[in-house]
């Protein structure tokens, strides 16, 4: 079991099984909104130099050092399109529109996973910052800030998931039968 216990023996978390994709273990326990200037305040803080050290350097232990590659694959749906900047978009894992989403055939031939950081800080490097201006919307993809993750897929939970593919099933019944 894994916990995160205060100094007076209170357990403010706690994980039967924390490796599982059923079960989240925090990173950092923030009193605050999660949003996009937040969450670039804890990831140029704490998680990206640690993450760069880690994947650098690789783990010292007793027995032998270790090299690690971490997959951050347990983000939800809001911090997943803050961290890939992609938080107007339909989809993280393709750069298909709404309206593609929703076209029967493109459906059936199925999309590919397109969407990658480097595409994604392209689009954005073009983008006028200092007047804060992106692209049109037709042209960016559904970036709507920069990309604050150097790792591709970052990908929802199995929970979130399964929960946006019955919410994409219910529009395409929804257009189907309208």
């Amino acid at each position: 079991m894994l916990s995160i216990i205060r100094s007076d023996g209170n357990a403010l978390w706690s994980n039967q099984i924390p490796n599982s994709p059923f079960c989240v273990r925090p990173i950092a326990l923030v009193a605050q909104k999660e949003n996009e200037k937040n969450t670039k305040f804890l990831m140029d803080l704490m998680i990206n130099p640690e993450v760069t050290n880690i994947e650098k350097d690789g783990l010292k232990l007793p027995y032998g050092n270790v090299r690690v590659k971490i997959l951050r694959t347990m983000f939800e749906g809001k911090m997943s399109g803050i961290l890939s900047g992609a938080g107007g978009a339909s989809c993280q894992l393709c750069t298909a529109s709404f309206a593609e989403l929703t076209d029967l055939a493109l459906v059936r031939s199925g999309f590919p996973i397109n969407r990658t950081i480097t595409s994604a800080k392209e689009i954005f490097s073009t983008a006028d910052t200092e007047n804060y201006l992106l692209l049109p919307s037709k042209d960016r993809s559904g970036l709507i800030h920069e990309p604050r993750s150097e790792i591709d897929r970052i990908l929802a939970s199995r929970l979130h998931t399964y929960t946006c593919v019955f919410r994409w099933f219910m529009l395409l019944i929804y257009h189907i039968s309208g």
